[in-house]
């Protein structure tokens, strides 16, 4: 028996150290007693109209009437001294409007009480709403000035983004520019130098390309200019090399004696 007991003993101990365990067998089992029966109390029947015979006509019998109709269950709708008398119809139907009297007052109470009910939660809802909405918009205004801001960061970023990208280009134009210049032709035509070409715009490199009657298109830096070619001074410029140039020709060293020098022997005689 003692070991059934300290059985028992270890698994209540268990029982309320683990919480899931405890929750399950003692606070569910409670919950369940109490919220249960709350959507069966409207089938109960409450407050069920009766007459009461009071054949005694004492203290004891009124005390007793009272706590009958102080309960929840009956509600004493007349008292009378004897059966016959609760039986007669024109006391039912005095019963029946006192009861239908005292349902339509307890209806219009209620029917108050809902409404006051009513205009209290649309009240409540409506200053909800009138501050929710002034919260919204709050937001809204917020998140629109933040916005606003950062467009016009974003601009003033761009504006000076796009005036670098262009200071940028535009040095790389003009270095371009300047290497251009550099490399044309023209620069060449700058300095002196004419570029000739034919009729059809062909240049011309060598004087052999050129024959006499040729029309010829020379240009200059500034302009182009047509010509017509009289001959070709190649073979006067051949004969030219070939004779000798005397002025040009070495002439024989002298040499100088010791004694028509005037200078003496560094040696002696």
């Amino acid at each position: 028996m003692s070991a059934l007991l300290d059985v028992c003993r270890g698994e209540l101990r268990r029982i309320f150290a683990l919480r899931p365990v405890f929750s399950v067998l003692i606070l569910a089992s409670a919950v369940y007693a109490v919220f249960y029966p709350q959507p069966y109390l409207n089938e109960a029947l409450r407050d069920v109209p009766i007459a009461l015979v009071d054949q005694d006509r004492t203290a004891s019998s009124r005390e007793l009437a009272r706590r009958i109709d102080a309960s929840s269950d009956v509600a004493v709708a007349m008292t009378v001294a004897d059966v016959p008398a609760a039986q007669r119809p024109g006391a039912r139907v005095a019963r029946c409007c006192e009861l239908v009297a005292a349902l339509v007052e307890r209806a219009g109470r209620a029917e108050g009480i809902a409404q006051q009910r009513r205009r209290e939660r649309l009240a409540t809802a409506s200053a909800r709403l009138a501050a929710s909405l002034r919260a919204n918009a709050d937001a809204h205004r917020n998140c629109i000035a933040r916005q606003h801001e950062r467009v016009a960061a974003l601009a003033q970023r761009g504006e000076r983004a796009a005036r670098l990208l262009l200071r940028h280009r535009l040095a790389a134009v003009e270095r371009c520019g300047q290497l251009l210049n550099a490399l044309s032709h023209r620069g060449v035509l700058a300095r002196g130098f004419a570029l000739v070409r034919d009729l059809d715009g062909r240049p011309l490199r060598q004087a052999a390309a050129v024959s006499p009657g040729m029309g010829l298109d020379i240009e200059f830096s500034d302009a182009h200019v047509r010509a017509l070619a009289q001959g070709s001074s190649a073979a006067g410029a051949g004969k030219a090399a070939d004779k000798p140039d005397a002025s040009a020709a070495p002439k024989p060293r002298s040499r100088r004696s010791g004694g028509d020098s005037g200078q003496g022997s560094l040696f002696g005689s």
